[in-house]
């Protein structure tokens, strides 16, 4: 195993340490395992989770930014348009947050947590 494979894995490690210790409400931890998982692998995946936890931060238009920039990598992307939604809903913007729920449901179809947003707020 190459140093950029095992640098991959371990920055997954890091991910699934920052998931857990978010649900233990361990934020700190939380923050310190997605700085060091994106110093080893700045993907989407990482990106994704540290903008969950700015969200868990009440940063939200420090959220809406990094949501932003990973939509602009990856433009249809369910997962992403819908956190971009709930943003969008958390900043009064309905009407946004509504285009952000279609999209993701445009992308896929049986994505049921786009498809409950837009159902409470469409």
């Amino acid at each position: 195993m190459d140093f950029v494979e095992q640098s991959l894995l371990i920055s997954q490690g890091l991910v699934q340490l920052c998931i857990i210790e978010m649900a233990r409400n361990n934020f700190g931890l939380a923050h310190n395992a997605l700085h060091q998982a994106l110093i080893l692998q700045d993907d989407l995946e990482t990106h994704y989770y540290y903008g969950i936890r700015l969200l868990s931060l009440n940063k939200t238009e420090e959220a809406a930014l990094k949501f932003d920039r990973m939509l602009e990598q990856v433009s249809d992307d369910p997962k992403i348009l819908t956190e971009r939604g709930v943003i969008a809903l958390g900043l009064g913007e309905n009407k946004q947050a509504n285009a952000f729920f279609k999209a993701a449901l445009q992308s896929d179809p049986k994505y049921t947590r786009a498809a409950s947003y837009l159902e409470k707020h469409g």
